[in-house]
């Protein structure tokens, strides 16, 4: 079999039907899939609701559909690395269960899974909230070209931070050494890249593939202290699991210490934006820990970082780094100046 589609499943009776319905629309001839539905352990509602569906539309699909009800709930990753280990197909896609795919571009990339024996096969992909669809940034990698991985694609991709499971197709073999790791925020991000350094050959289709639907209903919605400490975490694995044949270059070096300084920037940011409890506090501990995995921000850093990130993100790391109250206070004017409509 040449592809498993998994889809990992908790309360998403709303969307699934669209998910699954997008990917058999596509189908294409002789290149035989399958679909597994991973049930993360859904409420009673929303499993009878996915029962019917299947009973209704897909049991006698002549691509073949099945559900596996896991027991216990085991998060996203759970989810997805079970599906792995079942699935069938020489190559894996992950779809979440609230996105969608676009038929014509998904059948280009069926095509090139097909035809080019590539390691990954990377793709475009649309935000979409509101019954709007826009691109969502791509990719520096040369398009429609077999790139073959060294450390300077390697550090292309961490510096275009589009980490996202589902926009990639890879080699089953590939992903079951590199597990999604559990319970944790982010964890494309520890990943998706050390998948990359064990591919030996890629390509990149910008065709738009996936929409990724914002769900209001999203564990994404919901911030805590948490999820800004495995935003450090996870950049702490992502360095862990690269697999290189050789000491790491200057330019993998700088987009990685690229990716810590921006990492602290996002766990502060949202601990603020999102109005922690304590965020100050929290703010406070992140540092401690960001000094403890990464070591200290000194001055004669700060070149690097002027050169690595954009000028907003620069002034927004130096005022975390050294006053997130000054951040906050900063924040709070331009949200007062410009609400949100």
């Amino acid at each position: 079999m040449l592809l498993s589609i998994v889809i990992p499943y908790f309360n998403a009776g709303k969307y699934i039907y669209t998910a699954v319905q997008s990917i058999l629309d596509a189908c294409v001839q002789d290149a035989p899939y399958e679909i597994i539905i991973i049930n993360d352990a859904s409420d009673a509602l929303n499993t009878q609701q996915l029962q019917d569906i299947y009973q209704r539309c897909w049991q006698h699909s002549e691509v073949p559909v099945r559900i596996e009800t896991l027991a216990e709930n085991q998060g996203l990753s759970g989810a997805r690395n079970h599906g792995i280990q079942i699935a069938q197909g020489e190559y894996v896609f992950t779809l979440d269960a609230d996105d969608y795919v676009n038929k014509k571009a998904f059948v280009k990339v069926l095509t090139d899974v097909k035809n080019l024996n590539m390691d990954m096969v990377f793709f475009g992909s649309y935000w979409y909230e509101k019954d709007h669809a826009w691109g969502m940034k791509g990719f520096l990698f040369e398009p429609k070209a077999v790139v073959t991985v060294d450390q300077a694609v390697i550090a292309s991709y961490i510096n275009a931070q589009t980490f996202y499971a589902w926009r990639f197709i890879a080699k089953r073999e590939l992903l079951l050494q590199v597990p999604y790791p559990s319970r944790l925020y982010m964890e494309d991000v520890a990943t998706s890249t050390p998948l990359l350094s064990r591919a030996t050959t890629i390509w990149y289709e910008p065709e738009h593939v996936v929409y990724y639907r914002q769900n209001p209903n999203s564990i994404m919605k919901v911030w805590t202290a948490k999820k800004s400490f495995d935003f450090l975490t996870t950049v702490q694995m992502l360095r862990e699991r690269l697999q290189l044949s050789e000491p790491m270059s200057p330019a993998l070096a700088d987009a990685y210490f690229g990716l810590t300084c921006k990492a602290y920037l996002w766990a502060c940011a949202d601990a603020i934006r999102h109005e922690l409890p304590d965020a100050m506090g929290v703010c406070a501990r992140i540092k401690a820990t960001h000094t403890e995995m990464f070591g200290k921000i000194e001055f004669s850093h700060w070149s690097k970082i002027v050169s690595l990130l954009d000028r907003r993100q620069t002034v927004s790391f130096g005022l975390l780094y050294y006053s997130p109250k000054l951040y906050r206070t900063a924040l709070k004017a331009k949200q007062k100046i410009f609400p949100k409509k």
